[in-house]
């Protein structure tokens, strides 16, 4: 067995050990709602861009270049990473926090946003 599968099934054994299945809240409590990250509809190149600014080991150059891909549709965590990878003076270390930030923050979007219309015939 690998360290990484053996890493998951003690991580699961401690997590269900613990109650991480858990039993209902008390009656009396009370959920706090989450607080949102982003509180309006926000564009996912507008996110994008601020991962890269923020970024110390990003220059404005790099960042544009990016940019400039995004503008074409929707850019992919993945494709973030990729581009980064192929730039010179940015480690895969870096294109990878990159790429596993912009995902965390669309998929924070996505649980943010109000569920979708269904569409009734």
């Amino acid at each position: 067995m690998s360290l990484a599968a053996a890493a998951i099934i003690v991580l699961l054994k401690v997590s269900f050990s613990l109650g991480a299945a858990g039993a209902p809240p008390p009656p009396d409590a009370k959920e706090k709602p989450r607080e949102s990250i982003y509180k309006e509809a926000v564009d996912p190149n507008e996110i994008l861009q601020d991962i890269l600014e923020k970024h110390p080991d990003i220059n404005n150059k790099m960042a544009s270049e990016i940019m400039d891909w995004a503008r074409f549709g929707a850019i992919q965590p993945h494709m973030v990473t990729q581009l980064l990878m192929g730039m010179k003076g940015v480690s895969n270390h870096t294109a990878t926090l990159c790429g596993w930030k912009y995902q965390s923050a669309l998929n924070a979007l996505k649980g943010e946003s109000p569920p979708p219309i269904p569409y009734l015939p």
